[in-house]
C-alpha cells in the first residue's frame, strides 16, 4: 500500500496543532480538512488494493472485536471471499488473527480519527471500507447487545460463533507470568478495575485495594490486572489479550467492572467471573449524544421499554445466554459491594478490619 500521500497529511497535521495552537478555530477548522483528507486517501488506497474482499474495520475495544470476528466465519457462508480485518492499533493485531477465518489484518494507524465517529452502515459490500460499528441495529429484530453485530453482519442472531485460538505461546506465557507472580492458580483472584464502556471510576482504588486486602486475608493470591500505579504495591499483570485469558482460564475467580475483557472472557466459556456494573448503566463513550441519537433514529423498537433496559442490552447472561455469571449493579455502598464480590466468589463475609 502507498502510504506516502497518508504520511504527509498526517505530519502536516502534527504540525499544523503545533502552529496553531493558540488559535482554536482554525485549528480545529484545518485539523478537520486534514482528517478528511486522510480518510479518503486511506479509504482510496484500499479499495484499490482490496477491490474483490470484505475490508472490515470496527471500534478497537476487545470486545467490540470479538463480537464481530467471532461472526466472520458464519459470514463467509453467505459472503464468500477474503475478509481483511483493519485496527489502527498494532497490540491488537495478534488478536485479531487468533480468529482463523480473517484471511489478512492490516494495521493502519490513519484511521484512528475514525474511532470518534459513528458512521451508519446497513450491508457490507466487497471493495468498500465496512463499518462494524455499534450502535447501529436496523430495522431486525434486535434482543441483546452482541445482537447487533450479526445484524450487521447479516447472520443469524444465534449464529455460531468462532471462538479466538489459544495458541501453545499463549499458554507458556501464561506459565511464565504464574511463576512470575509466584501465584497458587486455583487460589488466585484476578481483579480488573477498569474499563471504557462505563465510567470504572465509580469504584474508587481504595474500594479495590480494601477488596484486595480482604481476600489477601482469606487466604487468596490477588492480582491486578492493571499497569495503574494505584496498585503498585500489590501484584500485578497487564499481559497481552490471549496470553491473559490463557491465564484467566486457571484461575479460581475473576472480579471485573464490566468492560470489554468481560465480553471475551464470557464468550470463550469463562464464567467463574463476577461484573460490576455503574448503577446508572450509562455508556461513557466520547460520541454518547451519536450513541442515542441513531439507536433512537435507525433502531425499531421490539417492545416498549427496549432502550431503558440498557443492562439487559449490555448484561453478560443476556449477550451470551446463560446463567452463571455473577453481576452486581453499583449502589454506592462500599461494604455492601464488598459482601456482594465475596458472596458470588462464595467466600464468607467479610471481616470488619477491611472498613476501618
Amino acid at each position: 500500500m502507498i502510504k506516502n500521500k497518508t504520511d504527509y497529511f498526517a505530519k502536516l497535521k502534527k504540525i499544523s496543532n503545533i502552529l496553531l495552537f493558540f488559535n482554536k478555530k482554525l485549528r480545529h477548522k484545518v485539523r478537520n480538512y486534514l482528517n478528511t483528507k486522510i480518510i479518503e486517501i486511506t479509504k482510496t488506497e484500499l479499495t484499490e488494493k482490496y477491490p474483490n474482499d470484505y475490508l472490515i474495520f470496527s471500534r478497537n475495544g476487545v470486545g467490540d472485536i470479538f463480537f464481530t470476528a467471532s461472526l466472520i466465519k458464519e459470514f463467509k457462508k453467505t459472503h464468500p471471499g477474503k475478509v481483511i480485518y483493519i485496527t489502527e492499533k498494532p497490540k491488537l493485531e495478534n488478536y485479531i488473527k487468533t480468529f482463523k477465518s480473517i484471511d489478512e489484518v492490516i494495521v493502519n494507524k490513519n484511521l484512528d480519527i475514525l474511532q470518534s465517529e459513528a458512521p451508519f452502515q446497513s450491508q457490507i459490500r466487497k471493495g468498500h471500507l465496512n463499518f462494524l460499528y455499534f450502535p447501529y441495529r436496523g430495522k431486525k429484530k434486535n434482543y441483546v447487545f452482541a445482537d447487533s453485530y450479526a445484524n450487521l453482519l447479516g447472520v443469524a442472531l444465534d449464529a455460531q460463533r468462532e471462538l479466538p485460538l489459544i495458541s501453545p505461546e499463549n499458554i507458556i506465557n501464561a506459565e511464565t507470568e504464574i511463576k512470575k507472580l509466584n501465584i497458587e492458580p486455583s487460589k488466585t483472584i484476578i481483579l480488573i478495575p477498569e474499563a471504557v464502556m462505563f465510567d470504572h471510576n465509580k469504584v474508587k482504588p481504595k474500594t479495590w485495594k480494601k477488596l484486595a486486602d480482604e481476600l489477601k486475608n482469606k487466604g487468596y493470591d490477588v492480582v491486578f490486572n492493571s499497569s495503574n500505579r494505584a496498585y503498585k504495591k500489590y501484584k500485578t499483570t497487564f499481559l497481552p489479550v490471549m496470553d491473559f485469558i490463557a491465564l484467566a482460564k486457571q484461575v479460581k475467580h475473576i472480579v471485573s467492572f464490566r468492560s470489554g475483557i468481560c465480553d471475551v472472557l464470557a464468550g470463550v466459556g469463562i464464567y467463574n467471573l463476577t461484573a460490576v456494573y455503574p448503577e446508572n448503566l450509562d455508556v461513557i463513550w466520547t460520541n454518547k449524544f451519536l450513541f442515542d441519537e441513531l439507536l433512537n433514529k435507525y433502531h425499531e423498537k421490539t417492545k416498549d421499554d427496549e432502550f431503558e433496559n440498557i443492562f439487559h442490552i449490555y448484561s453478560l447472561n443476556s449477550n451470551f445466554k446463560v446463567n452463571n455469571i455473577s453481576e452486581i449493579i453499583l449502589d454506592g455502598n462500599e461494604k455492601h459491594l464488598i459482601q456482594e464480590v465475596l458472596h458470588s466468589i462464595k467466600i464468607d463475609k467479610p471481616s470488619e478490619y477491611a472498613y476501618n
